[in-house]
């Protein structure tokens, strides 16, 4: 009799391990790019900061594999007015532009950091 066997169980902590090492990675990159990106429309806008609120409530927030910036209304609710502009106030989408500014740097952290975990697994 011909008879093969398969322990999946390696199989299965590695997977975990994977899963769990692209987790992390996600999480480090999803922080260190949004931060730059948060900084990025902090420094680079065209309206005049006096009280520093609009600046402060520009923000990150990272939830597991969900990112995004934003402006706090409760900081700042004329922020929405400044980035999209109304009646006679022309838009400065400060935040939009730094996102799409870092986006293709975003991009390369992903690919590098997913490219790290594949090494340390040695795929």
């Amino acid at each position: 009799m011909i008879e093969f066997e398969y322990d999946y169980e390696d199989a299965t902590r590695a997977l975990t391990e994977f899963s769990k090492d692209i987790k992390d990675e996600v999480e480090a990159v999803l922080e260190e790019t949004f931060k730059k990106v948060v900084k990025e429309a902090q420094s680079v806008h065209r309206f005049r900061n006096r009280s520093g609120r609009l600046v402060s409530a520009v923000q990150a927030e990272i939830k597991g594999y969900t990112a995004r910036a934003f402006i706090d209304d409760g900081l700042a609710p004329y922020g929405g007015f400044i980035h999209d502009g109304f009646k006679t106030w022309a838009p400065d989408p400060f935040l939009a532009d730094a996102f799409q500014r870092n986006a293709s740097s975003i991009d390369r952290a992903f690919e590098t950091s997913i490219s790290r975990v594949i090494q340390r697994l040695g795929l």
